[in-house]
């Protein structure tokens, strides 16, 4: 009797282990968010710079020590303007900013640490907070 009380405890704590694992992977699964699809409340989100901006490095020898971000919309004012420096496999390599955009026109963001430039097959400019 002893035995098969031990045996049922057992499958109830198996079951429970395996009830728990399957709840903690459901929960971790993520949905991709797109452009497309993001949203404050039930508002889309606006762009500060509907038609983007143009970005330039700005290179020492072989390294990014900058980025020149021009055309850069008089609505991106009292934003911050952060840039992330990835490679062909889209990993990061480095960051400029944050820096708060003054109003329009171009902004000089510096790269600290300086990256190879040779490296750099991206960049991927953000505005927050306008």
């Amino acid at each position: 009797m002893a035995a098969l009380r031990a045996r049922r405890g057992l499958v109830a704590v198996v079951v429970g282990l395996v009830a728990g694992t399957v709840a903690a992977a459901t929960a971790s699964a993520v949905t991709p968010v797109t452009a497309d699809d993001a949203a404050a409340g039930s508002s889309p989100i606006g762009r500060c710079d509907p038609d983007g901006f143009t970005v330039g490095p700005v290179t020492s020898g072989a390294d990014l020590v900058s980025v020149t971000v021009g055309d850069i919309a008089a609505g991106c004012a009292t934003g911050d303007l952060t840039i992330s420096l990835v490679d062909t496999d889209d990993a990061e390599l480095g960051t400029a900013g944050p820096v708060p955009v003054p109003g329009g026109g171009d902004l000089t963001v510096p790269v600290a640490p300086a990256v190879a430039f040779a490296d750099v097959a991206a960049y991927h400019v953000v505005v927050t907070g306008p």
